[in-house]
């Protein structure tokens, strides 16, 4: 079958009112990732912590025809959108949408060709844990693959803009990751795990294990698309009630100027 492909024109109406502004920039990315994956026709594959399904459908894609995608999120806002954005791909027959938390997932061991978990282990309380219950429903010699890259924000800004003071994004970036911290280290199960990705898939009992790098480019001029997916990312952190009060005043001045679209920075 013929995978998603951007520009957005391609896709039907619905898919592009459904997608988020982040899943319409990143689909190209997301297709490179899952392709450097190399899924074998027919595989079993589970989207583990789906969020809104800007994956799901590609994975879907990837593995054809006679291939099939399991999809789990404990969100039921997030699987209702998976459902319609699937039933515009095509790909609707090979993916089966559940409700579940991925501590305890609803699958027997030895279950799945890949285990594909995205922007998820980063949040939860105990990754230890969770990423030994992925582990767990693998079938022998498949693959866990991990996508992570909660640390680095989008840089938008040049080096040099003259709005505000310098270092903006560095600073939203620490409050981000400042935020996910002080949540986690607030829920009753919270269990530290001060080591990284990699040596995480060793101490659950992976082999082979390594790392690879993508890179998304966005270059001016931009896209009304783009700019959405732009702004969203600026307000998604400086207007957020948990981060506000890590911000200075000034910062949040800065962030409502340039992402106000009647003001001249």
């Amino acid at each position: 079958m013929t995978p998603l492909v951007e520009p957005d024109d391609l896709h039907p109406p619905l898919l592009q009112d459904v997608r988020s502004p982040q899943d319409r920039c990143y689909a190209a990315l997301y297709q490179e990732m899952i392709a450097w994956l190399a899924l074998p026709v027919g595989a079993h594959v589970l989207d583990a912590g789906c969020g809104a399904g800007g994956l799901t459908g590609i994975l879907a894609a990837a593995v054809g025809a006679t291939g099939h995608v399991w999809a789990v999120d404990r969100d039921a806002a997030q699987v209702a959108t998976i459902h319609a954005v699937l039933a515009t791909t095509g790909y609707q027959d090979q993916v089966v949408v559940l409700p579940g938390d991925i501590i305890a997932l609803p699958f027997a061991a030895d279950t799945f060709d890949l285990v594909w978990c995205s922007h998820v282990l980063h949040g939860v309380p105990d990754a230890l844990a969770s990423a030994r219950e992925l582990r767990r429903v693998l079938k022998p010699g498949g693959r866990l693959a991990l996508r992570e890259d909660f640390a680095w924000r989008p840089q938008c800004l040049p080096d040099e803009a003259a709005v505000g003071i310098p270092g903006l994004e560095y600073r939203l970036n620490a409050v981000e990751v400042q935020g996910v911290q002080q949540w986690r280290r607030a829920q009753p199960d919270h269990t530290p795990y001060p080591f990284g990705w990699t040596q995480l898939l060793l101490d659950v009992g992976c082999h082979s294990v390594t790392a690879h790098t993508f890179v998304l480019e966005l270059l001016p001029p931009f896209s009304a698309l783009q700019v959405a997916f732009l702004r969203e990312r600026l307000t998604g952190i400086g207007y957020h009630e948990e981060t506000q009060r890590y911000l200075s005043p000034r910062d949040r001045a800065t962030i409502a100027h340039l992402t106000d679209p009647q003001h001249p920075d």
